[in-house]
Order: C-alpha cells, then sequence, then structure tokens
C-alpha cells in the first residue's frame, strides 16, 4: 500500500471509509499551517449555499431494509420522517426535512452533550440504528466512566427519555450492534463471536436472546467466513452464510440454502432482495426465491434503497489534483445515478461540477426530493483532501443537502 498522505482535520472515534482510495484517505489539518480565512479558508463552499426551501416529495424509505453496505458506514438514520445524525461522536441529532429544525435527541434541559451525563456520550457514530421507538447503540464504556473497556451497548427509549443497557449477552463485542434491533415475539437477535474448533478458528454466529427466560440459542452459523443477518421476514430469518443465502424458519427450526453464489450488501424493499456480486455488479432477487436478475453489468460502488428507485455511485476513479510529491490525487466519481427497481432507465441526478468541482458526498441517504451526506473536498492550497466527518477548528458541523430536482446544494450547520 502506498504511503498514505495525511493532513488531520479530525480525530474520529470510528474511522468510515470515505469514496476514494485508501492511500489518499484526508486526515487533519497540522498545528503550524496558517489558519487565517486569506490563507486557508476551510468553510468556502458556503458561498454557494441555497437558502432553505422544501418541496414535499413521494418517494421514501417506508418498507425499506437497506444493504449492510449503507447502514454500517453511513452516520445517518431515517426514522419516522426525521434524520437522526451523528458525526462528532458524543452526542445526536435530529433534523426536521420539512423545516431544518436541528434539535438533540437528549431531552435533558442542562445538558451540554459533552460530558458522560449525556445518554450519547461516547457514542459510536456509525453503529446504531432506530425500532420502534428505540435507538440501538454502542458507545466506549470507558469514556463513559463505567467498568471494562472497549463498547457497551445500549438501548434508548424515544417515548420515556430514558436509557438502559442492551440486554442480549455476548462472549465479544458485535460486528454490528445495529442487527439488535430485530426485536420480536420476545427474542433479541445479534452477532456473536464464537470459536469453530472444526475450523480452529473464530466466526460470527447469529444468535437469539430470550428476553423472557435469559436463554441464548445459536441459530446460523457460516459455511464460509462470518454470517450476517439480512432481516426477519414473516417469522423467517434470512442471511449470507458465506456461499450465498440461507434462511431459517423459527417456527420448525428448519434451515434450508436458497441462492447459491457470491452476496454482499444485501437489503430489501419488502417484495426483492438487492445485493452485489464479487464483481460488483447488482442484482435483485424477489423474497423466498432463489433466482436472482441481473440489474447491472458495471460495478456499483454502493447504492440506496427508496420505495420507488435504487441510488448509486459507481466505481470509477477521478484524478482531481497533485499531491506535493507529483502523484495523483484520487476519488470515486462525482456523479449520483438512480435507476428503476428493474434496472431500467439509469441516469445522473447530481454532479458535483463548476464550483464544486472539488467535492464529493460521502455514503448518503435519500429522503423524498433530497440526497443528505457527509462530504469531503481537495484542497488544492494544501495539496490534500479535507474531510468533514466531525467538526472543524471552530466546532462547526454541517451536514449537505442535495435538491434533487433544482440542482441546488444546502450546507446544514448542524452544530451541537
Amino acid at each position: 500500500m502506498n504511503f498514505v498522505k495525511r493532513i488531520v482535520l479530525i480525530i474520529a472515534l470510528v474511522l468510515t471509509l470515505p469514496l476514494h482510495s485508501c492511500s489518499n484517505k484526508p486526515g487533519n489539518i497540522p498545528d503550524d499551517l496558517p489558519q487565517t480565512e486569506e490563507i486557508y479558508d476551510m468553510n468556502w463552499f458556503l458561498k454557494y449555499n441555497s437558502e432553505f426551501s422544501y418541496i414535499e416529495g413521494t418517494d421514501n424509505v417506508t418498507a425499506i431494509k437497506q444493504g449492510l453496505h449503507s447502514d454500517v458506514f453511513s452516520n445517518i438514520r431515517i426514522y419516522d420522517g426525521y434524520l437522526y445524525v451523528n458525526f462528532q461522536g458524543d452526542t445526536m441529532r435530529r433534523l426536521n426535512p420539512s423545516t431544518g429544525n436541528i434539535t438533540a435527541v437528549c431531552q435533558k434541559p442542562t445538558c451540554f452533550h459533552n460530558t458522560k451525563d449525556c445518554p450519547f456520550y461516547a457514542l459510536n457514530p456509525s453503529e446504531f440504528k432506530i425500532f420502534k421507538n428505540k435507538i440501538y447503540f454502542s458507545a466506549n464504556k470507558e469514556r463513559r466512566g463505567e467498568s471494562g473497556t472497549g463498547w457497551g451497548y445500549y438501548v434508548y427509549d424515544l417515548e420515556n427519555d430514558s436509557i438502559s443497557r442492551s440486554t442480549a449477552k455476548r462472549s465479544d463485542s458485535t460486528m454490528f450492534v445495529g442487527e439488535v434491533l430485530l426485536t420480536s415475539d420476545g427474542y433479541q437477535y445479534y452477532y456473536d463471536l464464537q470459536y469453530d474448533e472444526v475450523k480452529d478458528q473464530y466466526h460470527y454466529y447469529i444468535c437469539r436472546y430470550s428476553l423472557d427466560s435469559g436463554k441464548t440459542d445459536v441459530l446460523a452459523e457460516p459455511e464460509d467466513g462470518n454470517t450476517v443477518l439480512v432481516d426477519k421476514i414473516d417469522g423467517v430469518l434470512y442471511y449470507l452464510d458465506g456461499i450465498g443465502f440461507g434462511i431459517y424458519h423459527e417456527n420448525t427450526g428448519e434451515k434450508e440454502q436458497t441462492y447459491k453464489g457470491y452476496v454482499e450488501n444485501a437489503g430489501h424493499d419488502g417484495e426483492y432482495f438487492y445485493f452485489r456480486d464479487e464483481k460488483e455488479y447488482l442484482y435483485r432477487m424477489p423474497i423466498g426465491s432463489s433466482t436472482a436478475e441481473q440489474l447491472t453489468d458495471f460495478p456499483v460502488r454502493y447504492y440506496y434503497l427508496t420505495d420507488q428507485y435504487i441510488y448509486y455511485r459507481i466505481r470509477e476513479k477521478v484524478i482531481i489534483g497533485k499531491y506535493e510529491d507529483g502523484s495523483d490525487a484520487d476519488i470515486e466519481s462525482q456523479k449520483v445515478f438512480r435507476m428503476n427497481k428493474d434496472g431500467t432507465g439509469q441516469e445522473v441526478v447530481w454532479e458535483f461540477k463548476d464550483e464544486l468541482n472539488n467535492m464529493n458526498c460521502d455514503y448518503f441517504v435519500v429522503l423524498g426530493n433530497y440526497l443528505y451526506s457527509k462530504f469531503y473536498y481537495w484542497d488544492d492550497s494544501i495539496k490534500n483532501f479535507v474531510e468533514y466527518q466531525n467538526i472543524d477548528e471552530n466546532g462547526n458541523a454541517y451536514l449537505l443537502r442535495i435538491d434533487l430536482i433544482n440542482k441546488k446544494t444546502l450546507f446544514i450547520d448542524i452544530t451541537p
């Protein structure tokens, strides 16, 4: 791997993977860099802010279970018409998309959201999900003043403004705590790291924890690699087992293999599963079927499902500038595409160009007529990338909103 050229802007609690090569990943600004506005204007993009307006859209995410890829690498969740956002790692904010109003999820009137008294303090920003008015998340136990090290797992009740420890028992930290959100019929479903004596290695298994008896059962083990839980639909668990789709019937305990083949980043819309193969081509398959339909003949870097469309990025590098040593600085394609659920009607819905031709968005979500994302840009004056994955040196945090109808950008101040 090439030498990593970093300029540190923010030390993130959890490193996410931006849509440019790892060797070119931005970092933090050194202390000796002049910080005057004339020499280095970090917030130059605010000059291209549009005024806030909102057009009600019909394309939502009512029946969508996003692919694991989308949920893990996005710091944004959509729930009950709101966007829940966490960049900094010490608190969580909620955006009303129709009004632009930003509020803290924590309801304590005297809380500054930057101490261990806040229920979301030391939150792992990319590891939270929301299900039936409860936020499931992990946080750093040591920073929260609790015994032990590593991650603790918590449940925040949005209705009662209360927090509790997650009850699911684990032998080790989970891969993605979000899967604990599959709470139904008195059970929680989660990953657990267990030792495979036959293969002499550890794997992540899908487990079920009874909220009544406290009993834990292992439901699914991998054929190769790790199990990845996709969802529970009509009493059936759908999961990836390393060689394709596996299913587990809870009423009978029966397991079976459906689709066989390489599968990653599987999600569904209540009717079809969507996933990528080893070439990153996108497929869909009717739920309950074993036959998949190919949607693209090109690599899809990232995709996001809505009720009506598939929004996606393609795997294509763009040279954006030169580092000080003369080597190329590249990022992924600066275009966002959209297509119908059957793969037809592929079109570009957004492109960073003109005044914003040095910018790119990160893993995004779409709600109605708007795309929301973190963002980063290339700064030729310092020969490196600047990434807004948390806050700038003035304590400001911004969320990018793209109006897909009027093709305008709005950088929303979500400063705690």
